[in-house]
């Protein structure tokens, strides 16, 4: 049984740039035969976007990179249509952005109906925080998804219920619930905390940056360290930017406490790794983050809490980091998110 696996654009230093690597690792443990039908096997057509404006967009990528990269995926999936036969899997692991994911899955439905189309639902217009909920017909495509698909994939069972509350459980019948894959990275024991607060969220739109910015002024004393750009400076907080996943370990390893003030996400990734990485996350107590961490963060219920909850986390940190790595990380339980690309494939029909 054929898998035609369709990865989402990895963009560059988040979790999406890990995840094409995992998925193919497990494709191999399982002995699966599989076509990745990827955005870079024509992408030698430059001058098909050359005359795009440049534009910024409050966006994880650019719109240009996003789209050339469907445009190519489109291209190879033609290419590869006569090798999907009946009985064949199609995973697209993000069925959220608004590309080529929807019509070709209508098409596939029509064309070959003995196929079976599976895929990741990121947070996305039924996710009130997220940057598509005000998007002008993106709820209609997310319900005619969930229609076509057989299974969707989720990261918690917050977002299957959000889910099932905006679609009906009817429509939201489909949808599993199996984690997000995280397998955590080498870490270096000899690196001492230098920093009291990471802040790793992205300052703008969505991850509320002037929020942060009223936690850095309110704490002097404190110092913070954040990876994307401040809007304003501060004495006590520290900008390092990162081009690459070792330089964003190296800094949530410089760290003692990690700050999430996202409004809303997919799964917590950020707040996971900070675990991983034996900081103490201080986190929200709603969306996903009561069943991602159940232990060993802080949670707080309003962003007036954050102040006490940096103080109270300060004050139980071991300052050499060993310590606390080994606690967090079994309070955690973080080897369980091993366990979501296994999942993924058992409720597909593969099995080991």
């Amino acid at each position: 049984m054929t898998l035609l696996y369709v990865p989402v654009y990895p963009i560059k230093n988040r979790y999406p740039e890990e995840w094409l690597p995992e998925f193919l690792r497990e494709f191999g443990e399982h002995d699966i035969h599989h076509i990745m039908i990827d955005g870079e096997a024509f992408d030698t057509e430059a001058s098909l976007f050359e005359n795009v404006t440049k534009k910024k967009h409050d966006l994880f990528t650019s719109l240009e990179i996003g789209a050339r990269w469907e445009i190519n995926q489109i291209r190879n999936m033609i290419c590869n249509f006569e090798n999907i036969k009946d009985g064949s899997t199609i995973l697209f692991t993000d069925i959220d952005f608004p590309g080529f994911c929807l019509p070709f899955a209508q098409l596939f439905k029509l064309a070959k109906p003995n196929i079976k189309l599976y895929g990741y639902l990121h947070a996305g217009s039924y996710c009130n925080g997220d940057i598509f909920s005000n998007t002008p017909g993106k709820w209609e495509s997310e319900m005619a998804t969930l229609k076509i698909f057989d299974g969707v994939f989720v990261g918690s069972e917050y977002h299957k219920e959000l889910l099932q509350v905006t679609f009906g459980p009817d429509v939201a019948c489909n949808v599993h619930v199996v984690g997000a894959p995280f397998y955590g990275w080498e870490l270096d024991e000899s690196v001492d905390p230098e920093y009291d607060v990471v802040y790793t969220s992205r300052i703008d739109s969505q991850d509320d940056g002037s929020d942060f910015m009223d936690v850095v002024e309110s704490l002097p004393h404190i110092e913070f360290v954040c990876t994307s750009k401040p809007p304003r400076k501060y004495d006590n907080l520290t900008h390092i930017p990162v081009s690459n996943r070792e330089e964003y370990h190296s800094v949530l390893q410089r760290g003692r406490v990690y700050l999430n003030m996202a409004k809303e996400g997919t799964f917590g990734y950020g707040a996971v790794e900070a675990v991983y990485a034996g900081l103490i996350a201080i986190v929200p107590d709603e969306y996903a983050y009561p069943e991602v961490l159940k232990k060993g963060c802080i949670k707080y219920q309003k962003d007036s809490q954050i102040i006490d909850c940096i103080r109270e986390a300060l004050m139980i940190c071991d300052s050499s980091g060993i310590v606390v790595v080994n606690e967090m990380q079994e309070l955690a339980e973080l080897d369980r998110w091993k366990e979501t690309i296994p999942k993924m494939l058992e409720i597909m029909g593969y099995k080991k």
